[in-house]
């Protein structure tokens, strides 16, 4: 939770227990249910989650 304070910064990294790595696909399995949130609104509960990474899929305008 320390670390996540830290996060809008970006300081949160380097930390001993945050490993961070360049993939085009993640997956995830869970024991139990977990809340699912997407872009800060809670969509549901899931079990597993794939994330995957497209190129040139997002535009972002600052």
């Amino acid at each position: 939770l320390r670390a996540r304070r830290r996060m809008p910064t970006g300081t949160h990294v380097p930390h001993p227990r945050l490993h961070q790595r360049r993939v085009r696909t993640l997956e995830r399995s869970f024991e139990h249910p977990m809340d699912l949130v997407v872009d800060s609104v809670a969509v549901g509960t899931a079990t597993g989650v794939r994330v995957r990474c497209v190129p040139d899929a997002l535009i972002i305008v600052v």
